[in-house]
């Protein structure tokens, strides 16, 4: 068994900086540059320096924590947007609190890096198939803990357009999808190693030891039609081996269309978009009190008393202003075609979506929901509007859904609160003296079902940081929800965040097997389909009509969630588990 010199790390000279380098390689897929064809090549270089026997247990994990601290880092620098420009954070304590989730995150890459060391050092288990394994649990754990449930940096966000989200997703989820793609970087590295001389890459007084790839392709190689020599000569193999892999690494990565669903009821929507800053929306909340507005982030919620009507609410009017314009402009949809003024596609009423807080205060306790309710019934349209509520002495994030013509509303409060920005957790109140949106108080977790019935439609609904937990969608389709609602408010976020925040969104619903509607301010606006934007985009200033398939049935992930990739884990480590003990490879 080759042991490494204490601090004989090669030319991983300083482990850190190697691991700034390894965290920088995948980032590439992400916004802005959103290469996302490099997922699959990103950590080709890792898993080759994995492989290598040059580096302490202690070095792989201060490399491993310094590329899981860089790519963390590169996902939640939109925090000081967030915090600094719109909340009025001071720099230092951003900085001291933005180490946090960036350390304590880069720790699973850490931990992964000295885990997959570990097991090929102790137990001959090689990181060409430990690593992708580690890469698919870690990306799982994420979308459950902490705080229930952090998806935001998920590999997957690549790829939901692809032709290997679309075939994996559905059954295997997320998680799945990256197993995958570890699969094939690792098989990159397994093609660039067996093109090396045998025994290239060992440390430092190591004996040369024959490449992974050759008692594997045995049977392969030594077969009959194989026999001619050029075919069998390393130059040969290596060439179609990088063919092969570059042909079934753009297979995989190939974007599609989405699919029009045959037969499948349809339901027609007005999505309105909105363009307010954070300090417009917080004014907002002194509108019908009367009072100053000198510190708009420090307004509570719920200032608007019993005389609070959809005049009076500047938010209401912006979006109310876009809706009228919207119905005027009549049949013209997000894909363009002719305008007919008065014209309503489809028959019965449309549903109009509105983004979350756009009415700010306590609309049920004033008028504007009756004025809603008034004015839908004459537009032949009902409402979906983002505000808050409170019962009992809590404040809820809420959406409302009111009938046009119809007294009374349907209302779901958010059961996934964002942390730090709508609740502080426990034992972080020594940094966070309260939450970072308006109002001293936290805002309280809805306890009710994510699903709505709408005239014979069963909505399903998600607020903002909701959309991107797949929890939170299996539980709105296991309700019976037929289509997906997201109402955000990306007026915190990045361009680039925002994009982010849409291609998680489209994930969830490719493993749901849903169609999205999502709606936004300061963000995105579209229909989502099968992983992709059938219609709308970012930056739009007008409403438009979309068209979303109502379906029903439920997708392998939705009726066994991660059983089936739990069982796909167990395969393939005790597959390679047998693979490396019939091989020969031992400890090292």
């Amino acid at each position: 068994m080759v042991r490494p010199e204490p601090g004989a790390f090669g030319f991983f000279q300083s482990p850190l900086a190697w691991g700034v380098l390894f965290g920088l390689a995948p980032l590439a897929a992400f916004p802005p540059l959103e290469w996302h064809w490099t997922a699959w090549v990103a950590f080709t270089p890792l898993l080759l320096a994995l492989d290598s026997p040059r580096g302490t247990l202690k070095e792989w994990f201060f490399a491993g924590w310094a590329m899981g601290a860089v790519f963390f880092l590169g996902h939640f620098f939109w925090l000081h947007r967030a915090l600094v420009e719109l909340s009025g954070m001071a720099l230092v304590p951003f900085l001291v609190f933005l180490s946090l989730p960036v350390a304590g995150l880069g720790l699973s890459f850490g931990a992964g890096c000295l885990l997959v060391r570990w097991c090929r050092r102790c137990m001959g288990w090689h990181p060409f198939w430990t690593f992708p394994a580690w890469l698919a649990v870690q990306d799982w754990m994420l979308s459950e803990f902490p705080f229930g449930g952090i998806a935001w940096g998920s590999l997957a966000a690549t790829q939901p357009h692809t032709l290997a989200a679309r075939l994996a997703v559905p059954i295997i989820g997320a998680p799945g999808l990256v197993l995958l793609m570890g699969a094939v970087n690792a098989c990159w590295a397994w093609g660039i190693q067996a093109a090396l001389p045998a025994g290239a890459g060992g440390g430092k007084g190591a004996p040369r030891r024959p490449a992974f790839w050759r008692p594997g392709l045995a049977p392969l190689v030594t077969a009959p039609w194989v026999r001619a020599p050029w075919v069998r000569a390393p130059l040969t193999m290596c060439v179609l081996a990088v063919c092969v892999l570059t042909i079934a690494t753009v297979t995989l990565a190939w974007p599609l269309a989405a699919g029009v669903p045959r037969g499948a009821r349809r339901m027609t929507a007005l999505l309105v978009p909105g363009g307010l800053s954070i300090a417009q929306l917080d004014a907002n909340a002194d509108d019908n009190t009367g009072g100053s507005n000198a510190n708009a982030g420090n307004n509570t919620v719920g200032n608007n008393t019993a005389g609070d009507t959809t005049v009076g609410n500047k938010t209401v009017r912006y979006y109310l202003a876009r809706t009228l314009a919207g119905l005027d402009r009549g049949g013209g949809s997000a894909s363009g075609g002719r305008n007919v003024p008065g014209a309503k596609p489809g028959a019965g009423h449309a549903l109009v979506i509105w983004p979350e807080s756009s009415a700010r205060g306590l609309i049920e306790k004033g008028k504007t929901l009756a004025e809603l309710s008034q004015l839908g019934g004459l537009l032949q349209a009902d409402f979906l509007l983002g505000s808050s509520a409170r019962v009992g002495g809590r404040d809820f994030i809420s959406l409302y859904l009111v009938g046009g013509g119809v007294s009374g509303f349907q209302r779901y409060d958010k059961r996934r609160l964002v942390p730090f920005g709508e609740f502080v957790p426990p034992g972080f109140r020594w940094m966070f003296r309260k939450k970072v949106t308006a109002g001293e108080k936290d805002y309280a977790a809805g306890t009710l079902p994510p699903v709505l019935p709408w005239r014979g439609v069963r909505l399903g609904l998600a607020i903002c940081f909701e959309s991107v937990l797949p929890g939170h969608f299996r539980a709105a389709v296991l309700e019976g929800a037929e289509i997906v609602i997201a109402a955000a408010n990306d007026a915190w976020l990045t361009q680039g965040a925002a994009l982010h925040h849409l291609r998680l969104t489209a994930l969830r619903g490719l493993e749901a097997g849903r169609d999205i509607v999502f709606v936004s301010n300061g963000g995105w606006n579209a229909l989502l389909r099968d992983g992709r934007v059938v219609s709308g985009g970012a930056g739009r200033q007008q409403a438009f009509w979309v068209h979303p398939a109502l379906r029903n049935g439920h997708t392998p992930w939705i009726l066994w969630g991660n059983w089936l990739l739990a069982a796909l884990l167990a395969v393939w480590i005790g597959g390679g588990a047998f693979f490396s003990f019939r091989n020969g490879f031992g400890p090292r």
